[in-house]
C-alpha cells in the first residue's frame, strides 16, 4: 500500500483562524492537500481539493469576497484530475473517495468522480447541503456538489474500517465541521500514518494546542481532537501527512516521504 500526496495549489491561512491566539496579525501560504492511496483492493482518494474553475477565475466561482480572503494560487494542472494523470490514472480509475469534510478546498473536485463510491459522514452531508448561515460563505460551496445527487454515497455515522483489513480507518472527529473525519493508515514499510484533514492543519497546531480554526461549530471538540492527535504521535510514533502545512513544509515533507 502506498500513499501519494497531491497539492491543489495554495491558499492563505490567517493565524487568527488557523492558530487562534498565536502569531496574531500573521498569515501563511499553505498547501491544499489531497492524497491517493493505492490499496490492494482499491484506489482510494482522500479529498478532492478546489474545483478546477478556481484556477480560471476564483472570484467568479467562489465569489469575490471569498477569493480575496483565501487568495488561492492554482493552475489548471493543480486540479485533482490533472494530478491523477501525473500519477498515471484517470478519474474513472478511482474506486473510493473519502471526504474528510465538504468545505470548498476539500470537496471542490467531487463532481469529477461520478463512478466512485463516496464515504462521507451523514451529518457532514446534511451540513453541506443546508449549512448554518455562518458557515456557508467561505466554507461550503454548493456548486461543488450540486450535480452529485445521483452519486453513490455511503453515509457514515461514526468510525469505519474502510477495507475491512485494518489498513485504512476512518475516524470521526467533528469539531472543525459537524461531520469531519480523518484517515488513519498503516503502511507496511512506514508504519502508522494519519491524514487528519482539518482536524489538525499543521505542526504548529500541536505545539500551540489550539482548536483547528475559529469560528468552527464545536471548538471544544476540535481542541480535544488536536490533543488526541498529539497523544497518538507520542504513543505510536505516528507520521502526519497534513492537508494544510505551509507551502515550504509541504515541499520538505514530499521530498522525504511519499512523492
Amino acid at each position: 500500500m502506498v500513499i501519494y500526496p497531491m497539492k491543489c495549489g495554495t491558499i492563505i491561512m490567517e493565524s487568527a483562524y488557523a492558530t487562534p491566539g498565536h502569531n496574531e496579525g500573521m498569515a501563511a501560504r499553505c498547501a491544499v492537500g489531497m492524497f491517493l492511496i493505492e490499496h490492494e483492493q482499491a484506489l482510494v482518494l482522500v479529498d478532492t481539493g478546489n474545483h478546477p474553475k478556481v484556477a480560471e477565475d476564483a472570484a467568479s466561482y467562489w465569489g469575490k469576497d471569498v477569493a480575496e480572503c483565501i487568495q488561492p494560487k492554482m493552475d489548471r494542472d493543480d486540479a485533482v484530475d490533472r494530478q491523477l494523470q501525473r500519477l498515471g490514472y484517470k478519474t474513472s480509475d478511482i474506486d473510493i473517495v473519502v471526504l474528510t469534510h465538504m468545505h470548498l478546498d476539500h470537496a471542490g473536485g467531487m463532481s469529477l468522480f461520478p463512478d466512485a463510491t463516496f464515504y462521507i459522514q451523514a451529518d457532514e452531508l446534511a451540513a453541506a447541503m443546508w449549512p448554518d448561515p455562518q458557515f456557508s460563505r467561505g466554507h461550503y460551496e454548493i456548486k461543488d456538489f450540486a450535480q452529485t445527487r445521483d452519486f453513490k454515497i455511503v453515509r457514515l455515522n461514526g468510525d469505519m474500517d474502510l477495507m475491512g483489513d485494518g489498513k485504512i480507518r476512518l475516524i470521526k472527529t467533528g469539531g472543525h465541521s459537524v461531520g469531519h473525519q480523518m484517515v488513519y493508515t498503516r503502511l507496511p514499510e512506514f508504519g502508522p500514518t494519519l491524514l487528519p484533514g482539518d482536524a489538525c492543519f499543521m505542526p504548529e497546531q500541536l505545539d500551540f494546542l489550539t482548536p483547528p480554526g475559529m469560528p468552527i461549530p464545536d471548538p471544544e471538540r476540535g481542541l480535544a481532537m488536536v490533543r488526541q492527535i498529539r497523544d497518538m504521535v507520542e504513543k505510536d510514533d505516528l507520521y502526519i501527512a497534513y492537508s494544510h502545512p505551509t507551502n515550504k513544509d509541504w515541499i520538505k515533507a514530499c521530498s522525504s516521504y511519499m512523492c
